[in-house]
């Protein structure tokens, strides 16, 4: 698609994400709005939610404050409104009301999260596997199988209606244009990664496997404490932030949805605490 500096570049978007800001698109709408409409759900929902669940458990107001605290200042923080992307904030919100779901044990609720997410960023495919291990350790395996297969039946039903039967060239574009796009082939010194360094070293190969590896001690730490929602929250973050690292595009926008998910697990874990399994 065109960017707004003329230069053509893949879509690397996914179906779900694109639908998101269709409606503005086909009114003439400013897209922008679109994404200010997702942030005002999204903070309003967070801070009901703290507050709801104060009053429930009839927490003192310093309680309240240490949650919201964090989260007021994320609204404030100027980079927030600087530099924040049109695809990522209906993502957070999907995530949002995902994480819900899960901590409430509502299936059905967890299920089409789950789907949505995969239909929407490539984030969903990577938190997929996590939420899922977290699930079952909470509900256990009949609600997960449940889940998965909703979600799968979901998410696919999407695609096939979307992508309308051109999966490869969404595949080239939504992934392998990472790799061979010479934008993205380049390695932008100042983002905050360690491809640049690994690719100076001729180590361009390497950094899927990377990839991979990193995040299979997270698996472990979601089987034993992903029940817990604020557990599971802090996992996510470190495997974004891990994910990042050795991505061949990791811009600085990126990792506001790192900060978004230690918010969501200091709120869940200040109104919930965990209380890992030890096996």
């Amino acid at each position: 698609y065109l960017l707004d500096n003329g230069i053509n570049t893949p879509n690397v978007r996914f179906p779900g994400m694109i639908l998101a800001y269709l409606p503005a698109s086909i009114t003439n709408n400013d897209l922008r709005l679109v994404t200010l409409i997702f942030e005002i759900l999204i903070f309003i929902i967070l801070i009901l939610k703290v507050r709801t669940k104060s009053g429930k458990e009839k927490e003192p107001m310093s309680i309240q404050w240490h949650v919201m605290t964090p989260l007021i200042c994320f609204m404030l923080f100027p980079y927030w409104h600087y530099r924040h992307e049109l695809y990522e904030t209906p993502f957070w919100l999907i995530l949002l009301f995902t994480f819900i779901a899960f901590d409430r044990g509502h299936t059905l609720g967890f299920a089409l999260g789950l789907g949505t997410m995969g239909l929407t960023h490539h984030w969903g495919v990577l938190f997929g596997p996590f939420l899922v291990i977290g699930y079952f350790r909470k509900k256990g395996a009949k609600p997960t199988i449940l889940a998965l297969l909703i979600a799968f039946i979901w998410c696919a039903a999407g695609y096939i209606l979307l992508v309308n039967g051109y999966i490869k060239d969404f595949y080239h574009q939504a992934f392998e244009s990472y790799y061979q796009h010479g934008v993205f082939r380049s390695f932008y010194p100042m983002s905050m990664y360690f491809s640049h360094w690994l690719v100076k070293v001729n180590l361009l190969k390497q950094l899927l496997p990377l990839k991979v590896l990193a995040q299979v001690p997270l698996l472990y730490l979601a089987w034993r404490y992903g029940k817990d929602t604020a557990s599971l929250a802090g996992i996510l973050a470190l495997s974004l932030t891990l994910f990042l690292m050795f991505n061949p595009v990791a811009w600085t926008y990126q990792y506001l949805l790192v900060v978004f998910l230690l918010i969501l697990g200091w709120m869940f874990h200040s109104f919930q605490p965990a209380s890992p399994s030890p096996t």
